[in-house]
């Protein structure tokens, strides 16, 4: 990513966050004016509380298509110098506790496979019983970079391991290769 390109998600940011507190101050404001208006002039209640859900909508939207730009970011080495909302996200996705939640995630993969995919996730246990290990360990340092990227894989293996045309070796070894690039 050059830093042309993290200027302009940089600004896009800000005009993300600034939309958002925009719609949902308006949203609030039409809320106590729906509130008003329903003991004053209730022909106008309806109207404005119509417009205070969309403002709500709208600034909702703004948020969550910011929150989505940052996670986007955060694998892009390059952007956690320059962005500090990406360097939060990664900080959090690195920190001792989000790696336990996903390994208690992935335990939860192998005592509770379904019936489908239960023998290829009997194929995949030595490694995922690796990967947890790992994430546990309060030793293991994970750079921000680095534990966004293994969050996103491990999600992408879920959705391979329901996936009847991959085969047990090539689950295998992305989950090897995912093992090699954690810090140890």
């Amino acid at each position: 990513m050059t830093a042309r390109q993290i200027d302009s998600a940089a600004a896009r940011l800000r005009e993300l966050r600034a939309v958002a507190w925009e719609d949902l101050g308006l949203a609030a404001l039409a809320f106590g004016l729906a509130l008003a208006a329903s003991q004053l002039r209730p022909g106008i209640a309806l109207p404005l509380l119509a417009g205070a859900l969309a403002m709500t909508f709208l600034g909702m939207r703004a948020y969550v298509r910011r929150s989505f730009l940052v996670e986007d970011l955060a694998e892009e080495p390059e952007a956690y110098e320059l962005l500090p909302d990406v360097r939060r996200f990664g900080a959090r996705a690195a920190s001792l506790e989000r790696r336990r939640l996903l390994a208690r995630s992935l335990r939860a993969t192998l005592e509770g496979s379904t019936a489908g995919i239960a023998t290829r996730v009997a194929a995949v246990r030595p490694e995922l019983v690796e990967i947890i290990a790992v994430l546990e360990d309060e030793r293991t340092k994970l750079e921000p970079f680095t534990a966004v990227s293994v969050e996103r894989r491990l999600q992408e293996f879920r959705v391979l391991l329901g996936d009847p045309s991959r085969s047990p070796a090539e689950l295998r070894a992305g989950l090897r290769s995912l093992l090699a690039g954690l810090d140890r």
